[in-house]
């Protein structure tokens, strides 16, 4: 496909950046926690990395040859792509109401805890983690296999780093802020994202079936 190792590693970092920002569980008790402890959120992002690290596992220790197979990497490639560009136009299409009800959502996430702990949990009980994984994330690992173990490894690492960076982000933002950007401007953020993300949906796509 002529992609280098690099540029699979930043598409890897902008895939994962628009599957961390989308508002949910996690994100929101991120911001939540972060109120009263300016790095809870690296805490509930540790968290949410720990649920994914035997996922990851899975996926990597399960690939071997199967991985490297043409029929694999295309069905991958078309089931990741129409996840991806499902998710960049639901993305679109709520990007008012998530903006608008983003710090409303935090304060009904309903579990308690210390920030390791809430991560954990609410990443458990996010199905839309084991869709992302079972899809764009296995297409990813697929596609990290054609580098090696440092593919594989990069992907791991650029991935976990947006995870741990954006739950920071969001706390130490929240923790002054409460709000960091006005409705408007959050809309535009998940706009944009969104847009990105049905781009990359259809370039796996395309790739797949050409």
């Amino acid at each position: 496909m002529g992609e280098t190792l690099w540029a699979f590693l930043v598409s890897v970092g902008f895939i994962s950046m628009t599957g961390v920002m989308t508002p949910g569980p996690v994100t929101a008790s991120a911001i939540a926690l972060s109120r009263n402890r300016r790095w809870a959120g690296v805490g509930v992002g540790a968290g949410h990395c720990l649920v994914e690290v035997p996922i990851l596992a899975v996926l990597i220790w399960g690939s071997g040859s199967v991985m490297q197979e043409p029929v694999f990497q295309r069905v991958l490639g078309i089931s990741g792509g129409l996840v991806m560009a499902w998710m960049g136009i639901s993305m679109i299409r709520e990007r008012t109401k998530w903006a608008s009800h983003q710090e409303s959502t935090s304060e009904r996430t309903g579990i308690t805890g210390g920030p390791l702990r809430v991560g954990i949990l609410t990443s458990l009980g996010n199905p839309y983690i084991f869709l992302w994984w079972a899809t764009v994330g296995a297409g990813l690992v697929a596609a990290g296999e054609r580098f090696g173990p440092a593919g594989l490894a990069g992907m791991a690492v650029v991935h976990w780093f947006c995870d741990l960076g954006w739950g920071g982000a969001l706390g130490v933002s929240s923790h002054g802020i409460l709000g960091k950007l006005p409705p408007r401007g959050r809309s535009a953020v998940f706009g944009v994202c969104g847009l990105a993300l049905v781009g990359f949906g259809a370039r796996f796509f395309l790739m797949s079936v050409l």
